[in-house]
């Protein structure tokens, strides 16, 4: 690094990936003008990839892009909306289907899921144990321990 003026000038590239110089800026990656983009998807796709290099990094993401990777990512948006940790929870797999499923369409988000995806990803973000009760009429079915669904204001 040289110094000029009052100003550091990068002269290596590891002087310009410096995490502490160095910040991403995704700019006006709009999720409705990305779906009529063609492969739309693959875009959105490689930006997400390179947001999360950034962030294992620790090069700075701007406030812009992080509310960009909010709305690139329904399923976080519904955790920290619409769930809650209690360890004395259980809350049942087809509640959480149902729950998303109607935040996506409320959301306007056209997005599938399977099942097993939506519990597996729910348990590792949030640290949640798998497990089996009993519902209503005594039928054995799993869920996640540890998360509840919040109640509607």
């Amino acid at each position: 690094m040289q110094r000029a003026f009052g100003l550091d000038i990068p002269q290596t590239l590891e002087d310009i990936c410096d995490p502490t110089r160095l910040a991403l800026v995704v700019y006006d990656l709009q999720v409705g003008i990305v779906k009529q983009i063609e492969n739309g998807q693959q875009i959105t796709e490689r930006v997400v990839q390179v947001l999360e290099a950034a962030r294992n990094a620790r090069i700075r993401v701007t406030d812009a892009t992080t509310g960009l990777f909010r709305d690139l990512d329904p399923l976080g948006r519904f955790m920290d909306e619409c769930l809650e940790s209690d360890v004395d929870a259980f809350t049942f797999t087809t509640d959480l289907v149902k729950a998303y499923t109607n935040f996506l369409l409320v959301n306007g988000e056209e997005q599938h899921i399977e099942q097993k995806t939506l519990t597996t990803q729910i348990r590792e973000r949030g640290a949640y144990a798998a497990g089996v009760s009993r519902n209503a009429q005594g039928q054995q079915m799993r869920g996640v321990r540890g998360v509840k669904i919040k109640d509607p204001l």
